[in-house]
């Protein structure tokens, strides 16, 4: 049985584990550099591959494919948790140094000191981190689940940064509507989820081999975090102020990026066909406007008995698609 003793963020961490502070949050990352063997071509331009994990999820969903994928493609890869998540920081008071600042702001910095939990901010404290560890490469993003909608709108606040965009079981729709995000935060409806949640994560239908949520390792990875003392504050916060978001909305703003949409046959929680749709859309869209195009490419992959989490379930077959397109797509 899992322990439940609260203790520290720091006391949690993995011995690959870092941390920094971003916009005065404590942010939990992993970097992976790339060890090149003699087949691997060293990259004329070096490059950062950014992977956002999804709902409820942390960066050691992307634990199988961080060191294999730098090893492959010769460019730092970097997962962090994102906040509420994980062990990144849950600040409980904002504006976050008692300054007046306005979520409406154009800067950057701004908006996240602000109110951090707002989706626009999430958006921001991705580049906010690689602007705090000194990382000015181009970017290729990688958004699994709800992660892939912060990635899409991620690419979108940081086009002249975004090389390409690559879609995991993306969730294409936004958040719910904002009277059941405010149920949802309340003290009530939080002690019900805590009941339910810590004892049902990793959920089975994340897998399409339902045995891979009752590994203890899976098991682990999933709950550590748990045991932050302010989780449920915080997974309250993000579900009062979080995803505003949406892929579906922004179709149009998708024609001139580099994109790949990659998805598990047997995904049970974002359903195949409504990305194969999505996919057929968006080429359809590209070639209405093919005459003002670059040669930005959109491909679609999917992966046999896999669910929504392919990073996890099915890692070799995952990097298998990930490294061609991003050799590619990077010039």
């Amino acid at each position: 049985m899992l322990d439940e003793t609260p203790v520290t963020i720091r006391e949690l961490a993995d011995p690959d584990s870092q941390f920094v502070r971003v916009q005065g949050i404590l942010v939990h990352y992993k970097l992976a550099q790339p060890i090149l063997s003699p087949t691997t071509p060293t990259p004329s331009s070096p490059k950062v591959i950014l992977l956002l994990h999804g709902f409820f999820s942390n960066l050691n969903s992307f634990s199988e494919i961080l060191q294999p994928l730098a090893d492959a493609t010769g460019h730092q890869v970097i997962a962090y948790d994102r906040l509420g998540f994980g062990l990144t920081e849950r600040p409980l008071v904002f504006p976050l140094d008692g300054a007046n600042y306005s979520s409406n702001s154009s800067d950057p910095s701004a908006i996240i000191r602000a109110n951090p939990w707002t989706f626009p901010a999430s958006v921001h404290l991705s580049f906010a981190l690689l602007d705090a560890l000194y990382i000015t490469h181009d970017v290729i993003i990688v958004g699994n689940s709800a992660g892939g909608d912060l990635a899409t709108h991620t690419y979108l606040a940081y086009k002249s940064r975004v090389i390409s965009l690559i879609l995991l079981s993306a969730a294409l729709s936004g958040a719910p509507p904002k009277i059941l995000r405010t149920i949802s935060s309340s003290a009530p409806t939080l002690w019900l989820i805590r009941k339910f949640l810590s004892k049902a994560i990793p959920f089975k239908k994340q897998y399409y081999d339902k045995r891979m949520a009752k590994l203890p390792a899976m098991i682990e990875k999933y709950r550590k975090p748990l045991r932050v003392p302010e989780f449920w504050l915080g997974f309250g916060l993000v579900s009062k102020y979080g995803n505003v978001g949406g892929i579906t909305k922004v179709i149009g703003e998708l024609t001139e990026v580099d994109l790949l949409l990659v998805t598990g046959e047997q995904d049970a929680l974002a359903p195949v066909r409504q990305l194969v749709s999505f996919h057929a859309e968006l080429v359809a869209l590209r070639r209405q406007r093919e005459q003002k195009l670059t040669t930005a490419r959109v491909e679609l992959a999917l992966i046999p008995l896999c669910g929504h989490a392919a990073q996890e379930e099915k890692p070799v077959e995952l990097l298998d698609i990930l490294v061609p397109f991003i050799n590619r797509t990077i010039v």
